[in-house]
C-alpha cells in the first residue's frame, strides 16, 4: 500500500507514528486537572480503543502496562457512528479522536495548518498535535460538531478564550456563536454573572442578539465604572447604545411620575384645598423616587414609596385615584423596554 503514497505522505505518517509512540512511552500521568469530567485515563490496548475503524498502529507496539494517556470523554473511539480518521493531541497530552469529514463540512479551513493534505490511499489515522490546552480544544471541537460542552462545565473565561482562539485555527468564530447554537446558549447562561463582560464580548463579535440579552442584566450596572479596556472592546456604537438604554429608562420613569392622580369632585370632607395638599404630598414622594432613580428600579420600590402617602389619605375617593395612578405607573414601567434598542438601518 505504501507504493501508492507520495513521499510526503509517507514521511508524514512516519512522523505521526513516532510522535504518538513517544507520547505513550513517556508513561507519566498528566498533571492533576480541575475538571475531571473532561478526560479519562485509558491504557492503550484496551478493547475500547480497538473499536475505531482507523486505528493508529503506534500504540499497539507498546505494552499496555508501560504507560497510559488521557483520552477525551467526548471524542473517543466509537463516540460517533463513523470511524475517526484524525487524532488530535493537546499540549497537556489529551487525545481526541475526531472526523475530518465532519470538521471540513463545518469549517473547511479548520486546523488546515496542522493536518496533511487529504490522501485517499491513507489507511492510518492522522495524528496532529495542536498547540492548545485540552479544555479549550474540547470547546472548539464541540462547536465544530454542533454539540454542547456544558457537560464538562467550562468556565466563562474558558468559553471566551475558545472563541478568541478559533481564528488561529482557520475557524470563523461568529458562525458558532450565532443565536440558538450550543455555544451561544452556554455563553448566555453566564449573563447574570458576567453581564458587562458578555456585553463587551458580543459587541466585539457583532452578535446583536447576545448583546441585547446581556444588556437586560446591565440596568443596575454603574456606567461610570466602565474602564478604557471595556470601552475599547465594546466600540463606540455599543457603548453609546448602553448609555442610551440607561438614559431612556430614567427619562421614562420621570415622565411617569410627573403627573399626580386625577382630582375628584370636591366634597364636604375633601375640598379643593385638601386635594392640593395631597398633591403636594404626592410630589414629595415622586421627588424622593426621582432623586434616587435607577434604570433597574423595581416595581416594588415604586409601590412602597407611595404606600405611606395613600395610607395617610382620609378621603376614599382620593385613595382610589391614587391607587389607580400607582397601578398605571407600575404597569407602564414594567412594560418599558429593558434592552438596548435595535440598530436602525
Amino acid at each position: 500500500m505504501e507504493d501508492l503514497l507520495s513521499p510526503l505522505s509517507i514521511a508524514w505518517e512516519q512522523n505521526n507514528a513516532r510522535a504518538l509512540g513517544s507520547l505513550v512511552q513517556l508513561g507519566a500521568p498528566p498533571p492533576p486537572r480541575s475538571q475531571g469530567q473532561l478526560v479519562e485515563q485509558a491504557p492503550y490496548g484496551t478493547s475500547g480503543l480497538t473499536q475505531t475503524p482507523t486505528p493508529l498502529t503506534a500504540p499497539h507496539t507498546v505494552p499496555a502496562d508501560d504507560g497510559v494517556i488521557p483520552v477525551s470523554t467526548s471524542f473517543y473511539p466509537g463516540s460517533h457512528p463513523i470511524g475517526s480518521d484524525v487524532v488530535l493531541s493537546s499540549v497537556d497530552n489529551v487525545i481526541f479522536y475526531v472526523h475530518s469529514q465532519i470538521i471540513t463540512l463545518s469549517s473547511p479551513n479548520a486546523f488546515a495548518a496542522y493536518l496533511p493534505p487529504v490522501t485517499r490511499s491513507r489507511i492510518q489515522a492522522t495524528f496532529a498535535p495542536i498547540p492548545e490546552t485540552a479544555v479549550i480544544l474540547n470547546i472548539i471541537l464541540h462547536a465544530l460538531y454542533g454539540t454542547s460542552s456544558a457537560s464538562n462545565s467550562p468556565t466563562f473565561e474558558e468559553l471566551i478564550t475558545a472563541v478568541s482562539r478559533m481564528p488561529d485555527y482557520g475557524i470563523i468564530a461568529k458562525n458558532y456563536i450565532a443565536p440558538d447554537t450550543p455555544l451561544y446558549v452556554q455563553l448566555l447562561a453566564y449573563a447574570p454573572l458576567f453581564p458587562i463582560q458578555l456585553y463587551a464580548f458580543a459587541a466585539r463579535h457583532k452578535v446583536e442578539a447576545l448583546a441585547q440579552k446581556a444588556s437586560s442584566h446591565l440596568l443596575g450596572y454603574p456606567l461610570s465604572s466602565i474602564n478604557d479596556e471595556l470601552a475599547a472592546a465594546m466600540g463606540p456604537v455599543y457603548l453609546k447604545r448602553l448609555f442610551l438604554l440607561h438614559a431612556s429608562r430614567l427619562a421614562a420613569l420621570k415622565e411617569l411620575l410627573l403627573q399626580p392622580p386625577q382630582p375628584h369632585t370636591p366634597t364636604a370632607t375633601c375640598t379643593v384645598k385638601t386635594q392640593k395638599n395631597l398633591s403636594r404630598t404626592w410630589a414629595v414622594a415622586t421627588a424622593y423616587l426621582a432623586w434616587d432613580a435607577r434604570p433597574d428600579l423595581s416595581t416594588h420600590s415604586i409601590q412602597s414609596a407611595f404606600e405611606t402617602v395613600i395610607n395617610g389619605m382620609v378621603c376614599a375617593n382620593c385613595q382610589v385615584a391614587a391607587k389607580a395612578k400607582v397601578r398605571d405607573i407600575v404597569v407602564k414601567w414594567a412594560a418599558f423596554k429593558c434592552t438596548i434598542r435595535e440598530l436602525s438601518g
